[in-house]
């Protein structure tokens, strides 16, 4: 754009300014001449866009893509809908100028619908947009799938598209879920097995109304229930209740009556109550009624019998080594019973028996079985009894325990001692004691072979009186004269010394007595110790003396 600037000089016919005069005119115009050419370039900028400004303008009209949209009919489906055609609409914002495909996908990651769970597979496919019109159709089959599980709401899946030259906007179906769950209560949930007639009420409610009534059927009891119809309660036999369309709920009652069984231990017994209807498409949850065990459990009772002969008998002797005993353990006269087998533990012997095992006897503990619906049960094992040869110990017992459950018992067996107590201690004597000397001697007391042996301590009480040998002339009197025969031994010693006094007489060797007493024997045998003399005797030969 150009523009013309004129600036004028108003002449007069009398005065013509002089050259000078001019210059000096020019020179002070000369700033006011830039300033205003300043201005106009500012002004014809700012009137005039940026050439990028007008080439951006002119590629954003040329370049923005055309929208194609997608649209579905049905938009919504069930689960439970099989081959449901589903047509697809592609719809451009203006007419097209050539055929345009669109590929349409159905479902994708992320879905809350998924593909081959909830739907079939669908393959791509195209819709095409004919050259000058502004839409185009296509259809595919959709079958849901019905899985049976409540309480999912409506899923969604995806419809999406891609075309050359087009911005696709996708759109969705709705999955509503087809399965309405039906919730039963009941009241009471429970009774004593020795109740009778007891009326059960039975509810059943819907989340939201029915268009149409829906038939309940109610089922009392199952197999596996803990609790068995015509065993543990009388038999219910089905029956319906209707839950009418515009109702969320229906109620309706049985009675039941329990078995008075007379089996212990049972603790609580479940029947479970249940509905159904036709239509799989109606879910029921499942409620239970607990049954109580009102019988207590028995105690439980032992008998011990050691002999075969008739008649029970709780002793064996000290001799019979391995004996034969029958454990039987019962529940009392009309009491409960179990309806399984219960395992009764026999424990042989306790602490504080004064038969002790493994010195008396050996005996293993065992169990004891009592059938199912039974009173009793019998065990046989083996007591090995061990004869100990200890006398005066009198009888021993040992203690047989029951335990089940909270329940024991006990009986005990005696075993008799057959072994008489000695009555004879022989003493006896080692070493030898010497004039003028000091000497170790070991006095020993022992019971005679054969004989039993004690269970306590035996004490032999010494004495010593002379013989040939005399007190406090050939000998010193020993101070020690006590032995011990500990328990379960046959003999006992004692040593000392024994000092021997000089008497300066050739006598030869001398003997002084020991003996001893003890309470609850009847004979102790006596020995002697000897003193050898250390003097020597001289023989002279008068015959000879007078012959020389």
């Amino acid at each position: 754009m150009l523009t013309s600037l004129c600036f004028g000089f108003q002449r007069t016919a009398t005065s013509v300014p002089s050259p000078i005069a001019r210059a000096a005119v020019v020179r002070a115009l000369k700033p006011i001449w830039i300033l205003a050419a300043l201005a106009v370039g500012v002004a014809l900028l700012l009137a005039s866009p940026p050439a990028s400004a007008q080439e951006t303008e002119s590629s954003t009209e040329s370049t923005a893509t055309p929208t194609i949209t997608l649209s579905v009919n049905p938009a919504s489906v069930t689960e439970s809908s099989s081959s449901i055609g589903v047509t697809v609409t592609a719809t451009a914002d203006e007419a097209v100028s050539s055929d345009v495909t669109v590929i349409v996908s159905v479902g994708k990651r992320g879905d809350s619908a998924v593909e081959e769970t909830d739907y079939n597979v669908v393959r791509d496919f195209n819709v095409t947009v004919e050259n000058g019109e502004t839409s185009g159709t296509g259809t595919f089959n959709l079958s849901g799938t019905d899985d049976n599980r409540t309480g999912e709401g409506s899923e969604s899946i995806s419809v999406s598209g891609t075309a050359t030259g087009f911005m696709v906007d996708g759109t969705s179906i709705s999955m509503a879920d087809a399965d309405t769950a039906v919730r039963l209560s009941i009241s009471p949930g429970r009774a004593d097995e020795s109740s009778s007639d007891i009326d059960v009420s039975v509810t059943a409610t819907v989340g939201s109304t029915l268009s149409a009534d829906l038939v309940v059927t109610v089922s009392v009891g199952k197999s596996g229930d803990t609790a068995v119809e015509g065993t543990d309660y009388d038999s219910v036999d089905d029956f319906n209740m209707t839950i009418e369309a515009g109702d969320p709920s229906v109620s309706g009652k049985f009675t039941l009556s329990g078995t008075e069984d007379n089996f212990a231990g049972e603790g609580s017994e479940i029947i479970t109550i249940s509905g159904s209807n036709s239509d799989s498409n109606f879910h029921f949850n499942k409620v239970l009624f607990r049954i109580t065990d009102t019988d207590t459990r028995p105690s439980i009772i032992l008998d011990v019998d050691t002999s075969t002969l008739p008649g029970s008998q709780t002793q064996v002797d000290e001799s019979d080594g391995a004996a034969t005993v029958t454990v039987k353990v019962s529940f009392p006269a009309n009491s409960s019973v179990y309806s399984s087998d219960q395992t009764v533990g026999i424990r042989v012997g306790k602490p504080g028996d004064s038969a002790v095992a493994g010195l008396d006897y050996r005996g293993d503990s065992m169990n004891v079985t009592i059938e199912a619906r039974s009173s009793e049960g019998t065990q046989t094992f083996t007591l090995n009894v061990i004869d100990d040869n200890y006398a005066s110990e009198g009888d021993e017992t040992l203690t047989i325990s029951a335990i089940l459950w909270s329940s024991s018992d006990e009986s005990t067996i005696t075993i008799k001692d057959n072994d008489e107590p000695p009555t004879t201690i022989n003493l006896s004597v080692t070493g030898e004691g010497v004039e003028n000397q000091t000497k170790l001697i070991t006095v020993k007391a022992s019971f005679p072979t054969g004989s039993t042996v004690l269970p306590s301590n035996t004490f032999v009480t010494l004495s010593f009186s002379s013989g040939s040998a005399t007190s406090g002339v050939d000998y010193t009197q020993p101070t020690r004269a006590s032995i011990t025969i500990g328990p379960g031994k046959k003999t006992g010693k004692v040593s000392f010394d024994l000092v021997g006094l000089e008497d300066s007489i050739a006598e030869g060797g001398e003997t002084f007595n020991v003996s001893g007493v003890s309470t609850g024997f009847s004979t102790i045998n006596g020995s002697q110790i000897t003193i050898l003399d250390n003097d020597i005797t001289l023989i002279i030969d008068t015959d000879a003396s007078s012959d020389g």
